[in-house]
């Protein structure tokens, strides 16, 4: 979204300044994509707009003012060409008024990603009628949202994470016998799901996915949880919490992850247009299939897959179920 807010007087009060006060936002198919770039025209004859008040545009990655700002730059409008030369350009665009200045913009890779996290770390829009399927940068964890699941446009960042609680032991707090892999490593099994705007805003309920349309949430077991012995790691399974201060873990309903490398059902095209049934058609098969070995190690397979069903996001883990203290 970009929003055109006024900035206030340049120089001396003046009551055609506002400052805070939004002109314009731009959003949705305001917005044209070419060329890996976002377009606007801001067509300011269409704006009160003053020679002594100057303006902000920023640029927010959602679709709300409080989104996570990428960036900014700052208009001095004046009234006459003459007036363009006296313009400071290291700080300010310089801007005719009545003219339309066109404004372009690049969304890198990472843009969402909160810079108090962990290093891996995905994004995408998860949007209403289409399937969404978002992988972290490292293929560690990824996400599976149906067609469905949301009804508006919302960012869908997922994150490792390298906080620790009870001494650096647990990723999930309260949670006995988990697996949180290593901080700072690709090792990490501890990962923060979120959505903006929350889902409670896009579906208009408690937070949740629409009813039926649960997405699977996948993350690949750290070396701690791969190394047990079949049996046990067949056990394992991803834990859920929403509150990190006071709250329980909620263990999720198993399901298969095909667009991890770690799952023993993965299938490179998962995800993509006219492919989902085959895929899941595989991965059933795959279920009376002997289990190849995990990214060439001696670590066996687990046979349930690296994923779990969940009607929401917050943080993720893996833990030994029936474990909550």
């Amino acid at each position: 979204m970009i929003t055109i807010v006024d900035q206030g007087p340049a120089g001396a009060a003046s009551a055609n300044c506002h400052a805070g006060s939004t002109l314009r936002t731009f959003s949705g198919s305001d917005i044209t994509v070419s060329n890996a770039a976002y377009h606007a025209n801001w067509r300011t004859d269409q704006d009160a707009l003053y020679p002594e008040c100057t303006y902000r545009i920023t640029v927010n990655v959602g679709p709300r003012l409080n989104s996570p700002e990428l960036g900014y730059a700052d208009v001095d409008v004046v009234s006459s060409g003459r007036q363009l030369k006296n313009v400071d350009t290291d700080e300010f665009i310089p801007l005719l008024d009545d003219r339309t200045l066109p404004i372009t913009f690049f969304i890198g890779v990472g843009a969402t990603c909160s810079r108090d996290g962990g290093s891996d770390c995905g994004e995408g829009v998860a949007k209403p009628g289409e399937n969404t399927l978002i992988v972290t940068n490292s293929g560690n964890a990824g996400v599976f949202i149906p067609a469905g699941a949301v009804d508006g446009e919302t960012t869908i960042t997922i994150q490792s994470v390298d906080q620790r609680f009870n001494e650096g032991q647990e990723c999930i707090p309260r949670l006995a016998d988990q697996f949180p892999g290593t901080p700072k490593t690709l090792d990490n099994g501890c990962y923060d799901f979120r959505a903006d705007p929350p889902l409670a805003d896009v579906n208009d309920n408690g937070g949740t996915f629409n009813a039926g349309f649960n997405a699977t949430v996948g993350i690949c077991p750290p070396t701690a949880a791969m190394n047990l012995d079949h049996g046990t790691l067949d056990r394992i399974q991803l834990f859920r919490i929403d509150d990190l201060g006071e709250g329980n873990a909620v263990a999720l309903a198993d399901v298969q992850a095909p667009f991890l490398r770690c799952d023993p059902h993965y299938s490179p095209s998962f995800g993509s247009r006219g492919s989902l049934f085959g895929d899941l058609a595989r991965a059933l098969a795959g279920i009376v299939s002997p289990r190849p070995l995990y990214a060439g190690t001696r670590r066996m397979m687990f046979d349930v897959g690296a994923g779990g069903s969940t009607d929401g996001f917050s943080r993720f883990g893996w833990a030994l179920p029936f474990s909550i203290q």
